[in-house]
């Protein structure tokens, strides 16, 4: 297409501005889709006819606009065309030299980033490559920029190994040479906007990673003045119990809450003092229930780090967990965590993998999750292992109902067919799990594939269209017919959940990165529920939950064994309902990852331990 038949930038910004409010409000429309897509192809045109002296202007400009507005949409979520990837194979890659340095290097760079993601293009970008200053911090969003699902087999992997040169890269920039150190605004968008998020699904180790963010963070904070490091004296003197802290974002209901209640309620208060901080005020009864079990309560929102620290460090604690997860993307907690607030600092499953964080000395995993003996190197805190799964929830306090009736004629599923559901959250479900569930599909012809991957606890916003679209280029591949697909909207709290999952028969966990939350779910109503058991804490979780009720035969070790269970239930109403009578009766017996009470005794002769340590050595373990 030749520039002269483009239209101006400003005419096709104000196009894009209303096709991107069509589609973001009828994603479902071909005919929107199709148009954006045009809008993206006259952008991307209008950079590659761009001239190199004409770029920074353009940029920001009408055209930069347009181009924002499309990054913004949601699009590149979308699978590329024929069409689409033919033109970048031709007219764009070919062209991208290997340091950013040949002549069409930034035009072609502009176009690449409208429609891809870094990993899908190699896995070893330059970092202080020879790009613009103009360009430099939507370069490095662009590089640490992620997609919300994989769509191709060995993505994951693919993606963990552009994370590992990358961070490689970032880290040796910013701790390199000081005559080309980036600067603050920039190590100030480093700190800021990685997010290991899409590192939790495979059976990789993230221990490097998560390292490497977290001294970049550290040294970010200490560019700032930051005082992250303090010297606790022996606390014997200013208080008799031991006093511990916990650090969490609200005390509304979300799996961190539920997973710090069991503590909160069952610490032994002759021994310890409980002082619980949270960053928002959560407006809910919940917060009232938190307050009511503590011996302090603060809210340390809307202050400067510094402050925060300030206020933590006064009240001199011994231990402090940090129940907010903060190994994916970048918040308050995740930065206060850097600071030495407490004599021992820990986190536990609330971080579904290491933290990277040098201040943070102990992990809490469980046996039944961290079995191996070299589990340690996964971590750069030191491992401590409990009998168990590791974790425990309390829904006593949870106060809702289920307010909407879910059921097969709303669902429009017959009565006779099987129901395999998940309720795995999107991010979960890689191509390699997506064609496993066809394939279960396949070899039950009479069953229905029932998911609920819209969970608010992840994101607010996702691409639900886009990803229907794939799933059903898998039920093509496998000749499975479309109308075998129900992807149900996401509800507000377990009682909706738990309701929409008694019209199901089968419960199947994700993999590599399996369920706890969810799986909890549909083990309380009753449904037998298929694992596959891995090699990492994340990919084991599914797998501890069951070992811990003794449901053994309902663990797969393979693809295979794991399709095999699914027939096996599907096809076998009695099997089915052996199962779920199983179940049930293990579920009432208070298996151990809902036993607050001998969880948290564990936990207290752990602390007890580890502050006694602590008096001895006069500093934390690291």
């Amino acid at each position: 297409m030749h520039k002269d038949n483009l239209p101006d930038s400003k005419t096709l910004l104000n196009h894009i501005l209303e096709l991107v409010e069509q589609y973001r409000n009828q994603s479902a429309n071909h005919i929107e889709l199709t148009s954006l897509r045009s809008a993206r192809q006259q952008v991307a045109q209008l950079w590659l006819a761009t001239p190199q002296e004409m770029l920074e202007s353009s940029y920001t400009g009408s055209l930069g606009k347009a181009h924002q507005t499309l990054l913004q949409s949601g699009l590149r979520e979308e699978a590329l065309t024929g069409l689409e990837r033919q033109f970048l194979e031709r007219e764009v890659l070919p062209h991208m030299g290997y340091g950013l340095d040949r002549s069409l290097s930034i035009n072609c760079l502009l176009v690449v980033i409208l429609y891809l993601y870094p990993h899908q293009v190699r896995e070893d970008w330059e970092i202080n490559a020879d790009v613009p200053d103009w360009l430099i911090k939507d370069y490095l969003n662009f590089i640490l920029s992620f997609p919300f699902y994989f769509r191709a087999n060995g993505e994951s992997q693919q993606y963990f190994r552009f994370m590992q040169n990358t961070l490689n890269r970032l880290h040796g920039w910013v701790f390199g040479d000081p005559e080309v150190r980036p600067k603050q605004e920039i190590i100030f968008l480093l700190a800021h906007q990685i997010n290991a998020i899409q590192v939790y699904f495979n059976l990789e180790n993230p221990r490097d990673i998560q390292s490497k963010r977290g001294d970049i963070t550290e040294f970010y904070l200490r560019s700032q003045g930051a005082q992250i490091d303090y010297a606790f004296t022996d606390s014997t003197s200013t208080h008799q119990k031991i006093r511990i802290g916990f650090l969490l974002k609200a005390c509304n209901p979300s799996p961190e809450i539920f997973l710090l209640l069991p503590i909160l309620e069952h610490l032994d208060r002759n021994q310890f003092e409980i002082i619980l901080y949270v960053f928002n005020i959560a407006e809910h009864q919940l917060e009232s229930y938190c307050q009511s079990i503590v011996d302090k309560f603060v809210r340390v929102a809307n202050l400067s780090l510094d402050l925060q620290a300030e206020i933590i460090r006064k009240d001199d604690l011994d231990i402090l967990l940090v129940g907010a997860n903060i190994t994916s993307s970048t918040h308050l907690i995740t930065m206060l965590a850097n600071y030495r607030l407490a004599r021992i600092q820990i986190t536990n499953f609330a971080s579904p993998i290491t933290t990277g964080i040098r201040n943070i000395d102990y992990y809490f995993a469980g046996l039944l999750t961290e079995p191996m003996a070299d589990a340690h190197m996964h971590y750069r805190e030191k491992l401590i292992t409990l009998d168990g799964t590791g974790f425990c929830f309390s829904y006593s306090n949870e106060p809702y109902t289920a307010q909407y009736q879910i059921n097969r004629e709303k669902l429009q599923i017959p009565q006779d067919s099987v129901v395999f559901a998940s309720t795995a959250n999107l991010f979960k479900l890689v191509p390699e799990l997506r064609e496993t569930w066809v394939k279960v599909l396949k070899a039950v012809p009479n069953s229905i594939l029932m998911l609920m991957p819209f969970g608010p606890n992840w994101m607010t916003r996702y691409p639900g269209f886009a990803f229907a679209n794939d799933l059903q280029t898998i039920f093509r591949k496998y000749g499975v017919e479309s109308d075998r697909l129900r992807i149900v909207k996401s509800f507000p709290n377990r009682a909706e959940v738990k309701e929409a999952l008694k019209v199901s028969d089968v419960y199947l966990d994700s993999y590599p990165y399996a369920g706890t939350t969810s799986l909890i779910d549909a083990l309380e109503v009753g449904i037998p529920t298929i694992v596959w058991d891995g090699s990492t804490l994340r990919s084991r979780m599914g797998a501890a939950i069951l070992k811990s009720l003794s449901m053994y035969d309902l663990i797969a070790d393979s693809e295979e064994s794991y399709i095999e269970l699914a027939v096996a239930l599907a096809t076998n109403p009695a099997l089915r309902l052996q199962k779920k009578q199983e179940i049930l009766h293990q579920m009432q017996q208070t298996p151990s990852f809902l036993d607050g009470r001998a969880y948290t005794t564990q936990l207290q002769s752990i602390f007890v331990s580890l502050y006694k340590a602590w008096q001895t050595s006069s500093s934390p373990s690291v």
